[in-house]
């Protein structure tokens, strides 16, 4: 039998997940101390922003909710992880552009047959929905997670100073406070968060 398109298509995505799953992040999970894949990332994601906003919100969708949690780091298939901590402006407009060419890429790849994944991404960056800008905003507890979790293995292991990564969690909250303004439980719950990760040893070196 000849393979249809669509057969020919699902392989190609096939492909694509399982890649995704061999794209690794920074943390690590704290049962094996492996490096954590983006399809451990988008899982927990799914996971946690849709039963809060089960709790919480009731007026948000689960569906599209869950939807943005797969798709919106699919892009680093072919863009990779940024390591956001440890990048400087030049950096994170690189990331800009690659991201931007990995979307172009999987929407020639799959628009075709499978359109509904390039345009979810597309709405997610464009955050023209609550429940992107949701997942944007519950997207930050994760890594907090993960450095209580790992004893803050990750700020040991790229040998980061405590002041510096203070500072960078004072404009994070910063921008936690403002972007997730509609959904104040998650801000409090962020914030709860970072008390936990800054009560580790690590933040009182001397």
């Amino acid at each position: 039998m000849i393979p249809s398109p669509l057969y020919e298509k699902s392989a190609a995505l096939t492909t694509l997940v399982y890649t995704f799953a061999e794209t690794y992040r920074a943390n690590l999970i704290p049962a094996t101390q492996n490096r954590e894949s983006d399809t451990d990332h988008s899982f927990l994601l799914g996971i946690l922003a849709a039963s809060i906003a089960h709790k919480f919100y009731p007026t948000l969708d689960i569906g599209k909710i869950t939807s943005y949690a797969l798709v919106h780091d699919l892009v680093e298939v072919y863009a990779g992880d940024t390591v956001t901590i440890i990048s400087d402006s030049s950096q994170k407009i690189d990331k800009q552009e690659r991201e931007a060419l990995a979307l172009k890429r999987i929407k020639k790849e799959f628009d075709d047959t499978f359109s509904w994944i390039g345009n979810s991404i597309e709405s997610y960056e464009k955050q023209d929905t609550p429940e992107a800008r949701f997942i944007r905003v519950v997207d930050k507890l994760l890594p907090g997670l993960g450095h209580i979790q790992t004893d803050c293995i990750t700020f040991k292991n790229f040998r980061l100073a405590p002041d510096e990564i203070r500072m960078q969690i004072q404009k994070q909250t910063a921008w936690v406070e403002d972007y997730g303004k509609d959904w104040p439980e998650v801000v409090e719950l962020y914030k709860n968060i970072i008390e936990q990760v800054l009560e580790n040893p690590f933040f009182n070196q001397k």
